[in-house]
């Protein structure tokens, strides 16, 4: 559902906690809160950044995060480049002193009210070419990316997988995160089988956490 008001997709850490987060600011505008040291805010318009009028927030779409070398973050939208910034200071990319969240911060603010599939994580930052073959093979949920010009995977790529099939919303498939489901968030048609939807009704409301 196209928002209001800042809802965080996803989350490791706030402002001033290290980590990152991203989401939406309005049903036009994409924020991401890199936070270093000082930390980086960053918005931008996504139909200007696409140089397309007819981005509709209501329908299903791939947002890919990559940062390399620490500072050098790129964002894409269904494998086109939106945007990209170096940072002021290097990206502590995981803060292990907080949960990875989906669906809202850590501690349950900027809810998200929407619906989410197929998140991916991966321990090495992807090329452009990486980013398009795995939008172009999310329809069969491909679920690593390969090294440019050959057939072998990317690293250890992905280190955490989650498709949100089954009773089990949390599960991860590789087994190395699995999330736990707080305030159960709910089952709907997804882009690729199931996704998880949450609803920003309440703080604290649906989100699903890694301790």
């Amino acid at each position: 559902d196209a928002p209001d008001a800042n809802q965080c997709i996803f989350s490791n850490g706030w402002q001033g906690q290290g980590g990152f987060s991203f989401g939406y600011s309005s049903s036009e505008w994409m924020f991401i809160c890199a936070d270093a040291v000082g930390g980086d805010w960053i918005a931008f318009n996504i139909k200007s950044a696409l140089g397309d009028d007819s981005f509709n927030a209501y329908a299903w779409h791939n947002f890919t995060l990559t940062v390399k070398n620490g500072v050098d973050l790129a964002v894409y939208i269904d494998g086109k480049l939106a945007h990209s910034v170096t940072l002021g200071s290097t990206l502590n990319t995981v803060n292990a002193d907080f949960p990875f969240a989906i669906g809202t911060t850590h501690s349950g603010g900027y809810p998200f009210n929407g619906a989410v599939d197929e998140v991916k994580a991966f321990n090495v930052g992807l090329t452009a070419e990486q980013v398009a073959a795995l939008v172009a093979d999310k329809e069969t949920d491909k679920p690593d990316v390969d090294e440019p010009g050959t057939d072998e995977p990317a690293g250890d790529a992905p280190i955490a997988n989650y498709t949100f099939d089954g009773a089990d919303l949390g599960a991860d498939e590789t087994d190395s995160y699995p999330l736990t489901n707080s305030n159960l968030a709910t089952v709907v048609d997804g882009k690729v089988g199931d996704a998880a939807h949450f609803d920003n009704q309440h703080m604290f409301n649906l989100f699903l956490y890694n301790s």
